[in-house]
């Protein structure tokens, strides 16, 4: 491709492009440091990933594909293994909570679960659950959400700021982007096959009652879905397929626009869990590190003040760090720390996942409420 032709079709829209995710997905340090204890703090009491449950799985069904990590090992770990993989999870995600050399652990916390999952994964059953705060962690890890409320920002020698900025604006930047393009092609494939203007056909009873019949998914409002016209449903296929394809063209417009989608999605997810009770608290959480939490917080907090803080926070912290690992050695692995039993498990994270979704909705609300009208040209 001629050089003219490179820079006016490739180089001048992508530039285009990074520069408005750069203006409408930026977020200030601060924000970033309180949503580290908000996310972290969720994580550990209510949905800590766990593997020690992996050894008692029927070593026949192993099967992991020539290019997993896991192919890599000579025999299938034993239960110590495993048992040490949610011991050092749950020792990583204690110091990223506090801020505690926070870009090191927020790496090894995610290289954990990589690891973790890996193997999960190798019994024939993956789960897309995890993926979003996969690329989360890996996008605050590059952002470096420590840099406020945290041991960090009492230890380190402070840095330049502009840097420091640049550097967060990227990471922000490019999550943005991978949220917004993982809707799309997520809406992509609904749209192709939901509309189809045939009342005779619906995707969302598709979800629905093979999930009551199989998984007796038959809570909140799920047992009124049978008498919902079929009108409504067949309109709820094309807003929640049109809905997910908008997303990347709220990025490109204003803050405004990009925190109201966000806002939206986290209604979406809702309702998914009042009328499909499927769960999905945790990407209605990711949704909200573009809330900006300092605008409901006192100014930064002078070192004594925060230091006084962190004298309350890491010792809590700890103790149920030291709970949940315990709980783990004794074989109760589930992710909800009150919860003994995955059936009990799954339901206590329906429950939660209203007040979930509506806390992230809200806080995106008041975001977005706060923000400046702003020019598409800003």
């Amino acid at each position: 491709m001629p050089t003219r032709l490179w820079s006016r079709f490739v180089e001048r829209p992508s530039a285009w492009f990074w520069r408005r995710v750069a203006t409408v997905a930026d977020m200030p340090g601060a924000s970033l440091g309180l949503f580290r204890w908000v996310f972290g703090l969720y994580l550990l009491l209510l949905e800590l990933p766990s593997w020690s449950w992996l050894h008692r799985v029927p070593v026949a069904l192993f099967d992991p594909p020539p290019l997993s990590p896991a192919a890599l090992v000579p025999s299938f770990p034993g239960a110590p293994f495993f048992a040490v993989l949610d011991v050092l999870l749950v020792v990583c995600l204690c110091a990223v909570i506090v801020g505690y050399r926070t870009r090191a652990f927020t790496a090894a916390y995610l290289a954990l679960v990589l690891v973790g999952t890996n193997f999960n994964y190798c019994f024939g059953k993956i789960d897309h659950g995890s993926v979003l705060s996969s690329a989360l962690l890996a996008g605050m890890a590059w952002a470096d959400w420590g840099r406020y409320y945290s041991v960090d920002s009492l230890l380190r020698e402070p840095e330049r700021e502009p840097g420091r900025a640049r550097t967060s604006k990227r990471a922000l930047s490019l999550f943005a982007a991978v949220l917004a393009f993982g809707m799309l092609t997520a809406g992509l494939p609904k749209a192709w096959s939901w509309i189809d203007f045939d009342l005779g056909t619906s995707g969302f009873l598709a979800w629905y009652y093979p999930n009551r019949e199989s998984l007796g998914r038959d809570y909140l409002l799920a047992p009124l879905v049978p008498q919902t016209p079929l009108l409504a449903l067949e309109l709820a296929d094309y807003v929640g397929a049109s809905f997910e394809m908008l997303g990347i063209f709220a990025l490109v417009s204003t803050r405004r626009l990009w925190r109201g989608w966000l806002m939206i999605a986290a209604l979406f997810h809702l309702a998914n869990a009042a009328a499909l009770n499927i769960a999905f608290t945790q990407q209605a959480l990711v949704y909200a590190v573009f809330a900006d939490l300092s605008r409901l917080a006192p100014p930064l907090p002078r070192p004594e003040a925060l230091r006084r803080a962190l004298r309350w926070l890491v010792p809590g912290v700890c103790a149920l760090g030291a709970l949940r690992v315990g709980l783990r050695l004794e074989g109760i692995g589930t992710a909800a720390f009150f919860t003994t039993s995955p059936e009990r498990d799954d339901f206590a994270g329906l429950l939660l996942a209203l007040p979930g979704c509506a806390l992230a909705a809200g806080l995106l609300a008041y975001s977005a409420f706060k923000e400046p009208r702003s020019d598409f040209s800003r």
